[in-house]
């Protein structure tokens, strides 16, 4: 067997074809594929007749089968109905086994009535014995009473009357025969197993049904009706089954019941030498093809009780295919036989064969024509090729002159001419080829010159911009360097060998494999040149950094890079600087990181005791015996406390946003309730002062928004306040107008939410600012020269608002004159909103005691600061809770596990184990699992929160607290139900109705009004008439809408007073 690769094999096979002539080129590949052609139609037509056999075969043996199976199921059904039938005749008293004659007669009449059965007997527990014969004639068989010990064998005619007496016989013991025995044993209708006939004429197949007495369940006798099997034999053989094919019964254990061969009529044999006879096995069968199925059978599945469903088969018996098919058949009384069917396939492939020998002589007939065929056309075809081939041979010695005698009109006879035209332009061709060999050598020369200047250009501007130049073979490894490489590192060209190991050996060690993988990555990629910056050895042994930039310039014809070039430059001193730059951005951070935690701890030291103050100020402000001095002094002392806390949490903002932590609280409120508190709120102040404070809210402007109110409300409460403390004299005017909408799609595209672009402009008439200090306004701790002059504020406010302007979508804009006031204008983006979208403010009541009938409350405080649990307890306590407070985590541990408090207060920051550490240990016990713990924290950060959460409390609370909140959170935890007074504390902003003094209105506004009109309006102001008042309002024109406005404001209000003053003036 060869040894070598297949391409060798198919090299010489195109060598040895290459040197056939081109005549059997033509003719065989003809010839070959008409011979595939009609060979394998022939191949497909017979796999496809040897495919239709096969259908054609199991749909004959499967009707077949079908055929075989009903004719048993309704032959074999007559004899159990023929027994059933007498047992009911013997059950009902109609038959009598005592009476011999009418016996005789019935089952004579039974027999004739049923043609399939060959005999009907009886045989009775006393040893009586009736048979009514049909083979070989009509006869009765039947015992004698009187002589036990003979049978007697008389022929009959069809009305059953005794003819003549034929022989007589011996009696057998009726209780050994094989139908008696089987029925008795099994006790109901069965069949017996088949058995040779006494006489050894045939075998039997009976049905047999015993008769019992129906009380005392005696056996009285058996019925039996016999199968005649020469039935089955002459049904099955008039069945075909194609030329030769056979079909046979068998029984489980393999022995012969009847088949269609005529070699095999009886299924039985005589035993040698005797006169006995027995069964045989199908295997035994005379029948050749019998014998083998059953063989096949017997061998492939061990036995025929494998079989227990229809199985279609196939087989090779003497080099010929046998189709085959088993079917088991059964019946209720036991019987368990398999039928099967075997075809040869040569039944079915004879005319199949024919057609293939005919495919045959055709497919040679057609090879023979093709050949013939092929030869005529191919000498045709190639005379003017060898004619041609001579000519070009002779114009390769450079003979044009070799005359071409090819003139035809076909496809051959157009190559002849383009050949002659192809002669005359290369033979013009090699004139002008001569020529041009002359100018291209001029032109080379030339080229050269031009080359070497070129080269001499490119290396002064290498040398002019300071970069070393480097050229890689990557075939040899070999390396040119430039002189400027050379001086760049410190090297003389003679002590720096011009190779890759070279440069290996000067890069530094961490840098080595990342540069070789980019290296390695540009060779497989050349398409972008690559740059990278590492470290070389200079020759004094220190480390410069160089900026490599190079690409592969040459390439073999397999796009394998062979060349690679490029440049190096010294950025040692640019390295230096960004690591320069990197050390002051580490130092700034950490500057920035200190700033935080000194701004975080100074909340903390902060907080702690102003919620003392504000705590004892709310306290304090309850006490109904203080003088009204006192009461304004505790209000100062809360307004002191409330602005210092405003300016901490300025600060903390201002940290906030400039670490990029401040993120919007979105939530659906009433804008025009949250102007009208803010108005209510600055009143007072614009009232001492002498100003007068307007507010000014356009038609059109939204009622109900979503965006950050608190927000809102710190720029409006910081441009507002500004605008009041710069403000000597003159006015202050709020005003709120509807911009431009702004379409915004959702990210998931399923509605468009509209954005309002709202205006609030602050317009007062104030000191102003110079146009100089506009530019840095809004800059962090920078004041303007009348800020500084108040010595009042932080620099922040202006700062803050900016961030949450542009954090709400909109900026803040500012135009001032210096002497006449200024104009802020926040610019904000909301989303519209409804009034089922607006929760109602908490009506908030001071708590003054606990409901009776509730559990007595135990209040745990843990907080080191000695003031604040006193806060928290003298709060508490007032109102009825049951209060301890613990020092440390320690003590709060030790009487949480003592007095078991219903909810601990719990602080943060205190020394030795902190609040976290003291919950974490409450909730380790089982006990602590349900224990309730509320966090109390100077740090107002959402960090300190989460922190809280984690360590197991239930809820948080930032210092300095409210005492309403600190009540609600108990509520919400404990269920406790208060006490409340009368009086309502202001929360949050609601909508309410603008109160005007009179201030806000003048005389001239109301002498726009005729004097009747005024005159009306005195008179139903001093008989309290409001309906008649809002009457009249109605009558104002819509130009006057301010008026309208406050007039109607003042009469809901009943400030009918104001109303009047207005008319005296």
């Amino acid at each position: 067997m060869s040894n070598q690769p297949p391409t060798s094999h198919i090299q010489n096979f195109k060598h040895r074809v290459g040197y056939m002539s081109l005549s059997w080129v033509l003719v065989i590949p003809f010839v070959l594929q008409m011979i595939a052609a009609t060979a394998l139609v022939g191949y497909l037509s017979f796999k496809n007749g040897q495919q239709a056999v096969d259908e054609i075969a199991n749909q004959l043996m499967s009707e077949v089968g079908s055929r075989v199976d009903l004719y048993l199921t309704n032959y074999l059904a007559t004899p159990p109905l023929i027994n059933r039938i007498n047992a009911d005749a013997v059950h009902s008293g109609y038959l009598n086994f005592q009476n011999r004659p009418a016996l005789e007669r019935y089952l004579f009449n039974k027999l004739l009535q049923f043609e399939n059965v060959s005999h009907v007997m009886v045989g009775t527990a006393r040893g009586d014995f009736i048979v009514a014969n049909r083979n070989p004639l009509l006869s009765i068989l039947s015992s004698d009473p009187a002589n036990p010990s003979v049978i007697y064998y008389d022929a009959v005619d069809r009305k059953g009357r005794k003819l003549s007496r034929l022989r007589t016989m011996p009696q057998f013991y009726l209780k050994q025969r094989p139908w008696y025995r089987a029925a008795v044993e099994e006790g109901k209708p069965v069949w017996s197993p088949i058995f040779l006939l006494s006489d050894n004429s045939d075998m039997s197949l009976n049905a047999n049904y015993p008769i019992y007495e129906p009380k005392t369940k005696k056996l009285l006798g058996v019925f039996s009706s016999a199968c005649d099997l020469s039935f089955f034999r002459k049904f099955l053989a008039s069945v075909k089954v194609g030329q030769t094919g056979k079909i046979f019964i068998v029984e489980r254990n393999g022995l012969l019941v009847g088949s269609s061969s005529d070699r095999q009529r009886l299924p039985f044999k005589q035993q040698n030498g005797s006169h006995k006879f027995e069964r045989i096995k199908a295997t035994e069968s005379y029948d050749t093809l019998i014998q083998a199925t059953s063989q096949y059978l017997q061998d492939k599945f061990g036995s025929f009780k494998s079989f227990q469903k229809s199985q279609q088969l196939s087989f090779w018996n003497r080099n010929q295919r046998q189709y085959l098919q088993v079917i088991p058949y059964k019946d209720k009384l036991g019987l368990d036989w398999v039928i099967v069917i075997v075809v040869p396939e040569s039944d079915f492939m004879a005319q199949i064969n024919n057609n293939t020998l005919i495919t045959i002589l055709l497919c040679l007939a057609a090879a023979f024509s093709a050949t013939a065929i092929g030869v005529i056309t191919s000498n045709w075809i190639t005379r003017p090729l060898i004619n041609l081939n001579a000519a070009a041979k002779k114009i390769s010695r450079g003979d044009f002159n070799y005359p071409m005698t090819v003139y035809r009109e076909d496809e051959l006879g157009e190559l002849a001419n383009s050949f002659r035209d192809m002669t005359n332009q290369l033979q013009a061709s090699l004139l002008a080829l001569q020529q041009t060999n002359v100018e291209l050598e001029r032109r080379v020369c030339k080229r050269t010159l031009e080359l070497q200047l070129s080269e001499e250009r490119l290396k002064l501007a290498l040398e002019g911009s300071g970069d070393g130049f480097w050229d890689w073979n990557l075939s040899t490894n070999e390396v040119y360097f430039s002189p400027k490489y050379f001086e760049m590192l410190g090297y003389d060209a003679r002590e720096f060998p011009q190779n890759l190991s070279t440069w290996e050996q000067l890069v530094h060690p961490e840098d080595k494999v990342w540069v070789k993988e980019i290296l390695q990555a540009h060779l497989k990629d050349c398409s972008v040149p690559y740059r990278f910056d590492y470290r070389l050895q200079t020759k004094s042994g220190e480390w410069k950094w160089i900026a490599d930039y190079g690409k592969v310039v040459v390439w073999d014809e397999n796009g394998k890079p062979l060349r690679m070039t490029g440049t190096h430059r010294d950025i040692n001193e640019r390295k230096q600087t960004e690591v320069e730059l990197q050390r002051a951005k580490e130092a700034a951070e950490f500057a920035n990181q200190a700033k935080s935690i000194f701004l975080a701890n100074m909340s903390h030291e902060l907080r702690t005791p102003l919620n003392v103050i504000l705590g004892f100020a709310q306290v304090m402000s309850y006490d109904s015996s203080l003088t009204p001095e006192q009461q304004e002094n505790l209000q100062i002392m809360h307004r002191s406390g409330e602005h210092l806390l405003s300016i901490i949490n300025d600060v903390l903002d201002l940290s906030k946003i400039e670490a990029g932590r401040i993120i919007l609280d979105e939530s659906s409120f009433d804008l025009h309730a949250l102007l009208y508190s803010l108005e209510s709120m600055f009143r007072q102040r614009t009232e001492a002062k002498g100003l007068q404070l307007s507010l000014q809210i356009a038609s059109d402007l939204p009622q109900f928004i979503t965006t950050d109110a608190n927000k809102l409300r710190q720029v409006l409460t910081n441009l507002l306040g500004n605008a009041v403390k710069f403000t000597p004299k003159g006015s202050v005017i709020l005003t709120a107008t509807r911009g431009a909408k702004k379409g915004q799609n959702q990210v998931d595209n399923e509605k468009s939410i509209v954005f309002e672009t709202l205006v609030f402009s602050v317009v007062d008439t104030g000191i102003g600012i110079a146009s100089h200090e506009l530019e840095t306004i809004f800059d962090a701790f920078i004041q303007t020269y009348s800020g500084r002059s108040s010595q009042e504020g932080t620099g922040l406010g202006l700062t803050i608002s900016l961030r949450y302007a542009h954090l709400m979508g909109g900026t803040i804009t500012v135009s001032s004159t210096p002497g006449k006031g200024s104009t802020f204008s926040v610019e904000v983006q909301a989303q519209l909103a409804k009034a089922s979208d607006v929760s109602p403010a908490p009506i908030q009541r001071r708590v003054i005691g606990l409901v009776d009938r509730q559990p007595a409350y135990r209040i745990l405080i843990v907080d080191n600061d000695p003031e604040n649990g006193y806060l928290l307890f003298k709060l508490l306590t007032q109102v009825g809770f049951e209060v301890q407070v613990a020092k440390n985590g320690e003590e709060g541990i030790q009487i949480w596990q003592e007095w078991r408090p219903h909810l601990i207060w719990m602080d943060i920051r205190m020394p030795g184990i902190d609040g976290y550490q003291t919950t974490q240990r409450i909730r380790s016990t089982p006990e602590g699992q349900s224990a309730i713990v509320i966090a109390l924290s100077a740090r107002a950060s959402k960090t300190s929160r989460t922190l809280a959460l984690q360590a197991g409390c239930n809820d948080f609370i930032c210092k300095p607290f409210q005492e309403s909140e600190l009540f609600a959170k108990m509520e919400e935890h404990l269920g406790v139900k208060y006490i409340y007074s009368d009086v309502v504390l202001s929360s949050g902003f609601q909508r309410q109705e603008k109160p005007f003094a009179c201030a806000s209105l003048t005389a001239e506004n109301l002498s726009v009004m005729p004097v009747n009109w005024i005159d009306d309006l005195h008179q139903a102001v001093l008989l309290c008439d409001d309906d008649e008042v809002l009457s009249l309002i109605e009558q104002i024109p819509q130009e006057y809408a301010s008026l309208i406005t406050e007039l109607k404001q003042l009469t809901r209000n009943y400030q009918f007073s104001e109303i009047l003053k207005l008319i005296d003036k």
